[in-house]
C-alpha cells in the first residue's frame, strides 16, 4: 500500500506572505538591539543581521564589525582614526 503523498499546498510548504517576514525580521532585529544594551546607531546592522537570520540566508562580513553570540557587532576602534607622525 503506497503511503499519501503530501499536499503541496501544505502550511509547511506555504510561502509566508511579505509583511508576516518583515514583523518576524522586525522582531529579530530588535532583539538583537535588546542584546547588545540598546546601543542606537547600529539599527541597519541589526536589520541586516536579523533579515539573514530569518530568511536562512548567510550574512555578509561587513568590515569593522566582529560577531559577539552570532551578531554582528562593531569594533572597539571602529570610526578612530590613528594619525602617526
Amino acid at each position: 500500500m503506497k503511503k499519501p503523498q503530501p499536499s503541496p499546498f501544505t502550511q509547511s510548504n506555504a510561502v509566508e506572505p511579505p509583511d508576516q517576514i518583515q514583523g518576524q525580521i522586525r522582531q529579530r532585529a530588535y532583539e538583537i538591539y535588546d542584546l547588545r544594551g540598546r546601543e542606537d546607531g547600529h539599527d541597519l546592522d541589526d536589520w541586516l543581521t536579523a533579515e539573514s537570520e530569518v530568511l536562512g540566508i548567510p550574512a555578509p562580513k561587513r568590515q569593522g564589525t566582529k560577531s559577539v553570540n552570532g551578531i554582528a557587532m562593531a569594533s572597539e576602534n571602529e570610526g578612530n582614526v590613528s594619525r602617526s607622525r
